[in-house]
């Protein structure tokens, strides 16, 4: 399970932007970040009005294998302290649940950036943020890694409005595809980015929901 999703995070880097001057921040009072949980394989964000509830074909990285992805660092992995260090803004990427379908493959990653760690970072709005995520998969691209992408889409996703794009990644002849769904709240982006094959995705889309 940790080998698996320290390569499925090789694949679908979540950003650490550098400073944009062009945009501006919208003013609204600030809601306290909390992760989501996961019970009965089933995730739940009242932060992010986000609920996700696949099939029992899917599995959930554990907490503990976030933080090491993370590179939380502790003899002895206690959840509160974990929790505690981002609420302390001690993390720019925060990644709160990893879930993939042991059938197809396909995975699910929900994250968040603080912006508020790099400096102009809370300019970025979610086009910006869009812009920017494929610039830096573009560059990536080499003789055995190519990406093609659409155009930003806003959209209604799961109660919320979202931005949205696609991405196509050829790994050396393999195609994945990938989309992308973008919101900002408050200083944190929130990324929702869904990997598999192209035919199972509405499946894989009619999971998500708002919190109950």
């Amino acid at each position: 399970m940790k080998k698996l999703f320290a390569v499925l995070i090789s694949l679908i880097i979540v950003l650490g932007l550098c400073a944009c001057g062009d945009k501006q921040e919208k003013e609204k009072e600030e809601v306290e970040f909390s992760r989501g949980t996961v019970v009965d394989n089933v995730y739940t964000s009242e932060y992010a009005n986000l609920k996700f509830a696949p099939s029992e074909d899917w599995v959930f990285a554990s907490d503990e294998e976030i933080a090491e992805i993370m590179g939380y660092t502790s003899d002895e992995f206690i959840l509160e302290d974990f929790q505690e260090s981002i609420a302390n803004n001690e993390y720019k990427s925060i990644y709160d649940f990893m879930a993939q379908d042991n059938v197809t493959g396909a995975n699910v990653i929900v994250s968040y950036e603080n912006l508020a760690l790099t400096v102009g970072g809370t300019s970025y709005d979610e086009e910006a943020y869009a812009d920017a995520t494929r610039e830096l998969l573009s560059d990536m691209t080499t003789s055995n890694i190519a990406y093609t992408f659409t155009d930003n889409e806003t959209v209604e996703f799961a109660g919320e409005e979202y931005l949205t794009f696609s991405a196509e990644a050829d790994y050396g002849g393999v195609l994945i595809d990938q989309i992308y769904y973008l919101r900002k709240i408050d200083k944190y982006m929130l990324a929702i980015i869904v990997s598999g094959q192209n035919d199972y995705m509405d499946t894989i889309l009619s999971y998500f929901s708002e919190a109950e």
